[in-house]
């Protein structure tokens, strides 16, 4: 497993930099800490705790820019922290066949900062 976060983790080091949404316009920054929160543990054992492998979780990951670009907005929500910082909470969701052929659905959060940066924040796989 830590050979596929590794190499994960490479992969996105070259894919740092914006996407934008087809569907909203919303551009989103993929960064270092964006990289670290996606191929954290938590994120990984929400797609597995979802019936989906590690291999799975980690191609997914590496293409979000992808996967974002395409996927549509399923409601915005107030950040459960409240960090001042923060405008606000976006989920969007495509479906996506892993690359073990798979259906799922990609379920993907965004934060919104007030001063206008759209941060990817994580990548849920869901049955």
């Amino acid at each position: 497993m830590k050979d596929l976060r590794k190499t994960s983790q490479k992969v996105l080091k070259e894919k740092t930099g914006n996407a934008i949404n087809k569907n909203t316009k919303i551009k989103v920054n993929l960064s270092g800490k964006s990289i670290d929160k996606l191929t954290s543990g938590k994120a990984l054992h929400k797609s597995i705790a979802n019936g989906f492998t590690a291999k799975e979780h980690f191609k997914a990951v590496e293409n979000i820019k992808s996967i974002y670009r395409k996927s549509v907005l399923k409601g915005t929500y107030p950040d459960r922290d409240n960090n001042p910082n923060i405008k606000d909470i976006k989920r969007f969701v495509t479906s996506y066949e892993t690359c073990l052929g798979n259906k799922s659905t990609a379920y993907i959060t965004v934060k919104c900062y007030k001063n206008g940066l759209n941060k990817l924040y994580s990548l849920e796989l869901l049955k």
